[in-house]
C-alpha cells in the first residue's frame, strides 16, 4: 500500500515537474517569438494613433507605453515609424504643435540654419529606449545623432572638419556593413553618397581647389591620407586612395578654374561616378 502511495506520489510529481517545465518553455518560446518578429497588429495600433494627428508630444507619450511590452524587432519598427512620422511633420511644418510644452522631449529641436530657427529630429530621444530596441536600432541613432548635434554643412559650407566628414563616411560604411537588410539602410545610403560626393569634390563655400593657388586644398588632401591611414579596411578607402592618386599625378593641380563652368560641371560628374562606384563595393 505504501509502495503505491509512494509511486503515485513521485508520477504526481513528475507530471507537476513536467507541466512547469513545460509552460517555462513555452513563456521562453514567447518570449523568443515576441523578440524575433515584429507584431503587425501592434504597429497597425500606432500608425492608426498617429493618424489622428495628436502632435508629437502626445503620439511620443503613446510610443512610451506600448513600447516596455512589444519585443525587439516590434519596438525597432514602433521606433522606425516614429522617426518617419516626425520627419514627415517637420517637412509639412509643427504648425500648432510649435509650441507644446515638452516638444524638445519628444525628439524635435530648433538651430540655426541660414538665420533661421528650423526643428530637426534630435535622435537621442532613442537613448531613452536602449532597453527595449535591438543594437542595430542603437548604431542607427548613434549616427542620425552625429549630424543632430553638430550639422556637417550649412550655407553651402562644411560645419565640420574634413577628417570628421571622413569618419562619418566611415561609419556609415560599417552600418551598411552590419547591417545590409536594415529598414533604416536606404537613409544611411542616402548620407553615405552625400558626404562622400561633399568629401571627394568639396562644396560651394568649402571647394575643393584653392582659387588662388590653382591647387587642390592642403586640408582635402591631408584628409584623405588621413582617411588612408585611419580606414584601410574599408572598401570606401579604395575609392579614396584612387582619387587621391590621379590628384597626386596631376600634380595636385586644381581640375577648373573660378569661373570654369564647363570643366566644374564635367568634374562634378567625375565625383558623381566615383561616388556610385563606391557604392556598388559595398
Amino acid at each position: 500500500m505504501k509502495s503505491k502511495l509512494l509511486l503515485g506520489f513521485i508520477l504526481a510529481l513528475t507530471i507537476s515537474l513536467f507541466a512547469a517545465c513545460s509552460a517555462q518553455n513555452s513563456d521562453q518560446g514567447q518570449g523568443t517569438d515576441k523578440n524575433a518578429e515584429v507584431n503587425a497588429q501592434t504597429v497597425k495600433a500606432f500608425t492608426d494613433y498617429v493618424t489622428q494627428d495628436k502632435g508629437p508630444v502626445e503620439t511620443k507619450k503613446y510610443l512610451d507605453s506600448i513600447l516596455p511590452e512589444s519585443g525587439t524587432k516590434t519596438a525597432d519598427a514602433l521606433v522606425g515609424e516614429y522617426i518617419d512620422y516626425l520627419e514627415v511633420l517637420i517637412v509639412t511644418g509643427l504648425g500648432e504643435f510649435a509650441d507644446d510644452q515638452g516638444i524638445d522631449e519628444a525628439g524635435i529641436k530648433f538651430v540655426k540654419v541660414e538665420g533661421m530657427s528650423e526643428p530637426v529630429i534630435d535622435y537621442h530621444f532613442i537613448d531613452g529606449y536602449s532597453a527595449y530596441i535591438s543594437g542595430e536600432m542603437k548604431d542607427y541613432a548613434a549616427f542620425m545623432a552625429m549630424d543632430s548635434d553638430s550639422s556637417w554643412a550649412a550655407d553651402a559650407e562644411l560645419r565640420i572638419t574634413i577628417e570628421q566628414l571622413g569618419d562619418r563616411i566611415a561609419q556609415a560604411e560599417v552600418f551598411l556593413s552590419e547591417y545590409p537588410d536594415s529598414a533604416r539602410a536606404d537613409e544611411i545610403l542616402s548620407k553615405y553618397k552625400l558626404y562622400l560626393a561633399a568629401f571627394l569634390g568639396g562644396i560651394d563655400n568649402t571647394p575643393l581647389a584653392d582659387y588662388d593657388t590653382g591647387k587642390i586644398q592642403d586640408k582635402f588632401i591631408n584628409a584623405y591620407e588621413y582617411f588612408e591611414k585611419e580606414y584601410p579596411e574599408l572598401k570606401t578607402t579604395e575609392t579614396v586612395a584612387e582619387f587621391n592618386e590621379e590628384l597626386k599625378a596631376e600634380g595636385y593641380a586644381a581640375p577648373y578654374g573660378y569661373s570654369e563652368y564647363e570643366k566644374q560641371s564635367a568634374f562634378r560628374k567625375h565625383v558623381d561616378e566615383l561616388v556610385k562606384a563606391a557604392v556598388d563595393k559595398l
